[in-house]
């Protein structure tokens, strides 16, 4: 597998986990009021504005891009930690140096 599978993986990831954790933090009122329950921490507001459940849609899917984009990148840095990404790359690039 080349080098730059690899790194591109952990910048795709990366930025699919700031860019959904942002915009889901930024629609943090709508995800309350999806999730209204007695026990909730985030209290949604009073106004509910009419027309708006595509922006509902769109933050419950940020939230499931955010959950597994974190989960792919603490795979991919526990494959990397032990090992199993090095030794994958090493074994089949070319402009790795061998002794």
């Amino acid at each position: 597998m080349p080098i730059g599978i690899v790194t591109g993986t952990y910048g795709l990831l990366i930025l699919a986990t700031l860019i959904s954790g942002y915009f889901a933090f930024l629609h943090a009122n709508t995800l309350a009021r999806e999730a209204q329950t007695p026990d909730n921490d985030i209290v949604a507001g009073n106004s509910r504005p009419t027309g708006r459940r595509r922006r509902a849609r769109r933050s419950v899917l940020a939230v499931i891009i955010f959950n597994l984009s974190w989960i792919g990148l603490v795979l991919m840095i526990g494959l990397h930690a032990s090992g199993t990404l090095s030794t994958l790359v090493q074994s089949q690039d070319v402009t790795v140096q061998r002794p």
